[in-house]
This record gives structure tokens, sequence and C-alpha cells, in this order.
């Protein structure tokens, strides 16, 4: 219902206004969340494959900020029934 009085309000020649980061309080990172979660994803896929020779700044603030976002909004578990990927290897 509130979806549908939202949709009824918007005139065509305004965009409706959407909340950026969920909680609504101000974001505390000064790089955007995609930047983070870019860093992140790469982290992931590096240490996944095994990819030892790339070199991250992990003094820089991207890092830093990166590590304190995971610290914060720590990934999902790879499915429910294999919450790392060495559960998956196994069952594989």
């Amino acid at each position: 219902r509130e979806v549908m009085e939202e949709i009824d309000r918007f005139d065509g020649s305004t965009l409706p206004t959407q909340p950026q980061h969920g909680s609504g309080g101000a974001w505390s990172y000064s790089h955007s969340e995609h930047e983070l979660a870019s860093l992140l994803h790469n982290l992931d896929l590096n240490s996944h494959f095994r990819m030892p020779n790339v070199y991250y700044n992990t003094q820089g603030l991207l890092y830093s900020e990166a590590m304190s976002y995971r610290q914060q909004f720590p990934p999902p578990p790879f499915y429910p029934r294999f919450p790392s990927p060495e559960t998956w290897t196994e069952y594989r």
C-alpha cells in the first residue's frame, strides 16, 4: 500500500528519494561504498585464486576503511549449507 502511494505521488518531473546507506546515518567513510566493495571483492578473488603477487597498500586509507567496513558488515557465508570454502571443497 505504501509503495502504491509513493508511486501515486511521483509526478514524472522529480525522482523519488532513496536512502543511500540504509541506516539513515551519515556515511562514516571517506571512500564510496562502491570503492570499498570493489577492493574487498578483488581481495577475495586474489585470495581464492592464490595470487600472491598482487600488492595492496595495507597502510593506505582505502585499505584501512575497507577492512573496517568488512568488520562492520561481514560477508554472508558461502551458502548456509557450506559456511566456508573448505566445507564446500570437502563436500565435492
